[in-house]
């Protein structure tokens, strides 16, 4: 009986322990390799953005001055430091630094904001580059052709202007509001009898 159990006990031992390690390798599990450092600048870089990312822009600011501080020529912070003094209301220093960014940096909404920047001073056709581009990256993007249409109006491009609220009527027939602007663009077009329909069509 004394044998029986004890042959159990082993039994379970054995069962609970998992199959013997190879012959020649050590059981024990290797250590974890240690990851590549991480250095001063990009934590202080990865702190300033998750602080602009949750509005604390002020935060956000210092430490991006500081990586440029260190480092003048870190495309990322500088990038991130104008968007931030955009978000802020301070276009001009942001529309500086953005210019010396490649092109190639600057998202969709950067160019938006450069754009507003731009159409804030009545630059208008340096707001509607900005915007053409963004359109040439994404076709779709209605509030970048919207704004791109009321530029071209400001700027006195009718017809321009025109054609860009005609493409997106056409995806958006049913919007009152971009109806009624395409309407006083073709009154400031002399085609009265064209905004008395499409006004028409707004209060029907």
């Amino acid at each position: 009986m004394k044998y029986r159990v004890a042959s159990v006990l082993v039994l379970a031992w054995i069962l609970c322990a998992g199959p013997p390690a190879p012959a020649g390798q050590d059981a024990t599990p290797p250590a974890p390799v240690p990851a590549q450092d991480i250095s001063e600048a990009q934590a202080r870089l990865e702190l300033a953005d998750l602080l602009a990312g949750t509005g604390r822009f002020g935060e956000a600011e210092g430490q991006y001055r500081k990586v440029l501080a260190a480092q003048p020529g870190n495309a990322a912070a500088r990038l991130g430091l104008a968007r931030v003094l955009a978000w802020t209301g301070r276009g001009g220093e942001a529309a500086g630094i953005f210019a010396g960014l490649p092109g190639d940096r600057l998202t969709a909404d950067d160019r938006m904001l450069l754009a507003d920047y731009h159409i804030g001073r009545k630059e208008y056709p340096k707001a509607a580059a900005q915007l053409e581009t963004v359109l040439a990256q994404r076709p779709e993007a209605d509030d970048a052709r919207l704004k791109l249409a009321q530029v071209l109006s400001w700027d006195g491009k009718l017809k321009e202007s025109v054609d860009q609220y005609e493409r997106i009527l056409k995806r958006h027939p049913d919007d009152v509001q971009v109806r009624r602007k395409y309407a006083q663009v073709l009154s400031w077009a002399g085609r009265n009898e064209d905004a008395i329909r499409e006004l028409k069509r707004t209060l029907d």
